[in-house]
């Protein structure tokens, strides 16, 4: 898939005219690419300690018994922990 976008020259319609596949495959290589970009801030904000804040205010909610379980990862994930926990 060959893909110069350009409004000016009509490359909008390009993308609009992809096939199924073309676009499922540039909408997928676009969506990597965000993460790629997100893990690259979040690193950086953590080695510059950006996020310190969060880990005090979840040590604070501990210490006060205010702490809540979040489950981050895929619902299949979850329910493959829960059924392994007996």
């Amino acid at each position: 898939m060959e893909l110069n976008y350009d409004e000016g020259r009509g490359d909008k319609k390009a993308v609009e005219t992809l096939s199924e596949e073309d676009h499922t495959l540039l909408l997928e290589w676009l969506l990597e690419r965000e993460w790629e970009k997100w893990d690259r801030q979040l690193e950086e904000d953590v080695a510059q300690g950006r996020l310190r804040f969060l880990l005090e205010e979840a040590k604070e909610e501990k210490e006060r018994g205010d702490l809540i379980w979040v489950w981050i990862g895929t619902h299949e994930e979850y329910e493959r922990m829960l059924k392994s926990r007996g």
